[in-house]
């Protein structure tokens, strides 16, 4: 179980409009995994297993927002929200010393898109993508529409620390998550990629 520090990371910043000025947040995520690990030898082993990744994306916030034909401004935000299904084929090198053990992961990260949420606010009005409002001159102008593809692919290196109570343990891990996949199949925001920092708690079981 643990908790995510997610962004995504653009070719524009997901800036679907042009503004002087613009601020990206990240979302804090939840994750929750059940993993099992192959000792392949006393230092080496094959990591795999389910992750439950909750709430990957972020939050963007332009102010000064001009649309086209119209001289006024507008306050504008959106919020993307991912849920993924998480697949880790990961090889963790480490060493064990009394109750304790530590050791490095890395590898690819496979998951499935089980849940997305965009919504937009415009001078504090919501909306959903694909929508139109009128602005203050009567035109109609279009709310754009974003689609995330079903798969994404991406790479992990993370360190973990544990301690070892009798055939139990406890452990606490830090991983980076760099996505190598564009998500963005439909949306003015180019190429897109996941990035996150997750923190994990967890417990262990040694047969």
């Amino acid at each position: 179980m643990g908790m995510g520090y997610n962004t995504i990371s653009s070719n524009n910043d997901l800036q679907y409009f042009f503004a002087p000025t613009s601020k990206v947040e990240p979302n804090i995520g939840y994750n929750w995994a059940l993993e099992l690990d192959y000792k392949l030898s006393s230092f080496f082993a094959l990591t795999t297993g389910l992750r439950y990744d909750a709430n990957k994306g972020q939050h963007t916030t332009q102010t000064q927002v001009q649309f086209d034909g119209d001289q006024a401004f507008h306050d504008f935000e959106s919020t993307t929200g991912l849920d993924y299904i998480t697949i880790p084929i990961n090889f963790k090198i480490g060493h064990s010393f009394g109750k304790h053990w530590a050791n490095i992961r890395m590898g690819p990260l496979i998951a499935l898109n089980v849940g997305q949420r965009n919504s937009w606010t415009i001078d504090h009005q919501t909306f959903r993508s694909g929508e139109y409002f009128f602005d203050a001159n009567g035109n109609a102008q279009w709310v754009p529409e974003v689609d995330i593809d079903h798969f994404d692919l991406s790479f992990l290196f993370g360190v973990e620390y544990g301690y070892r109570l009798g055939a139990n343990g406890v452990f606490i891990s830090c991983n980076y998550e760099n996505g190598l996949r564009n998500i963005v199949t439909t949306g003015p925001a180019g190429e897109a990629f996941n990035r996150s920092g997750v923190l994990l708690i967890g417990y262990r079981r040694f047969f």
